[in-house]
């Protein structure tokens, strides 16, 4: 189960996951010690209270993890300098494939396993006054570990006078995704922006889906579908309500159109969505609780977990685990700790009803009808955010 048979990669159900925190990176199946397996340790690289793993990626096959380890620099100044490391399943053969990345948050594979993305920022102005991100994708060789391409986009809103956001700018609100048509998306919470980019094929710049900025934890992410063809993306309203748009992307250009209306929900912050394993539902990670509408049932929003809300102990980001039956979430609680992501743990919630299990967390536990956090900001739980990745299912 996760090795090899007689040369031949074997995946009995996807169900391993790669969890990287406190710069350990875990790569098991997530029992009830999962945090006591053997790691790969980072964390001489850990500063300022983050996490030095910025991100993690299966390939499609299942076979090989790519992660992004932050050796030098800060966030707070845009310096930081980001190493692309690439491994076994069984995280046994780390072999670090491009030293010096600038400000690399985010990565992904592309269909066919032979190309890595990776999403590099440069930080343009007064980072602790006013500033805004400038982000492009490079394009490494998955064997060589050359680089292919580079593609600039357009530059994220200016984000002003906030020191904290700077530092928050990092792994756990970042996203980079990689359409099997060739559609990118990147998803910056911290700013509101999610880009929408086509191949380089294509002269024409990015579409910019926007939210104002609201605060450090509270703005949107939005989410790419695996085919590259929709776009779900929660629009915060004025009138404190959020709306979940569904965009067709075309192809050739990567331009979103055609949107429409998939659910309306009464909470006032969505931060990231994901689409299911088949495309067929979108997961709401929300402040008052996470949700899911399928794509073919307009206005139809089922409640997985309700939560107390932003400030309280919300929800941060969400992943669904490959077989479609539980999604894998990253919760808030401590709001005045936001250099610290205001992160207070993880947890699983079976879609089945019943309880979740917490695989890290200060303060948060399971009960049988959910979730509850504790609301005591304990200094030995600093920087509780982690970056993870549930490995494909692979017959």
């Amino acid at each position: 189960f996760g090795g090899d048979a007689a040369g031949t990669p074997f995946f009995l159900d996807g169900g391993k996951l790669v969890f990287g925190t406190k710069g350990l990176l875990y790569g098991s199946r997530p029992g009830q010690n999962f945090l006591n397996t053997s790691s790969l340790d980072y964390s001489a690289y850990d500063r300022d209270g983050n996490n030095s793993i910025q991100d993690v990626a299966w390939s499609h096959d299942g076979t090989k993890v790519a992660y992004l380890v932050m050796t030098g620099g800060y966030f707070v100044d845009g310096s930081t300098i980001v190493d692309l490391y690439i491994t076994s399943s069984s995280l046994s053969t780390p072999r670090k494939l491009m030293t010096n990345l600038a400000g690399a948050v985010a990565l992904t594979w592309n269909n066919t396993d032979d190309k890595i993305a990776v999403l590099e920022e440069t930080v343009s102005g007064q980072p602790a006054l006013t500033f805004y991100l400038k982000p492009s994708i490079v394009i490494i060789n998955a064997s060589s570990g050359t680089i292919s391409q580079q593609i600039n986009t357009l530059p994220t809103n200016s984000v002003q006078s906030t020191f904290f956001c700077a530092i928050t700018c990092g792994p756990a609100r970042s996203r980079l995704q990689w359409g099997a048509n060739g559609v990118f998306l990147i998803g910056y919470g911290v700013v509101g922006n999610t880009l929408v980019s086509a191949t380089s094929q294509s002269s024409e710049l990015p579409t910019l889906l926007t939210t104002s900025f609201i605060g450090p934890d509270e703005a949107s992410v939005g989410a790419l579908n695996a085919q590259g063809t929709l776009i779900a993306f929660p629009q915060q309203k004025s009138t404190g309500n959020v709306s979940i748009m569904l965009y067709q992307v075309d192809a050739p250009n990567g331009k979103v159109m055609n949107p429409v209306t998939l659910a309306n929900l009464t909470d006032s912050n969505a931060m990231t969505v994901d689409f299911s394993p088949d495309g067929s539902k979108i997961g709401i990670c929300a402040g008052k609780g996470v949700y899911v509408v399928d794509i073919h049932l307009s206005g139809v929003v089922k409640t997985v977990i309700d939560l107390p809300g932003l400030g309280k102990f919300w929800c941060e980001n969400l992943r669904w685990r490959p077989d479609g039956q539980a999604i894998l979430v990253q919760l808030g609680g401590h709001p005045d700790q936001v250099e610290y992501g205001g992160i207070v743990g993880q947890a699983i919630l079976p879609l089945n009803g019943t309880s979740p299990q917490v695989l890290s967390g200060c303060g948060v536990t399971a009960t049988s009808t959910g979730l509850q956090y504790s609301g005591v900001f304990d200094q030995n739980c600093l920087y509780q955010f982690a970056v993870f990745a549930w490995q494909p299912l692979h017959n």
